[in-house]
């Protein structure tokens, strides 16, 4: 995600400074696992920018593989 965010951020001129990804797992439900986060932006950003980057990072291609089934193969 902080990839994603920086990249954005860069591609785009977005005076953005820092990122901070919290990131936890919650494995209490029988059948899935949930991945919390929260994002922390750092620099003199524009609502418009913070929201442009938090939605490229929704569209993350990692977050997009973790929130599909996961199957294992041996």
């Amino acid at each position: 995600m902080n990839m994603v965010a920086t990249a954005y951020a860069s591609k785009h001129s977005i005076p953005l400074v820092r990122v901070v990804t919290e990131v936890s797992l919650d494995r209490s439900g029988s059948e899935q696992a949930l991945f919390k986060y929260a994002v922390e932006l750092t620099g003199d950003l524009t609502v418009e920018q913070r929201e442009a980057i938090m939605a490229a990072v929704r569209a993350c291609p990692v977050r997009k593989t973790l929130s599909r089934h996961v199957s294992f193969s041996d």
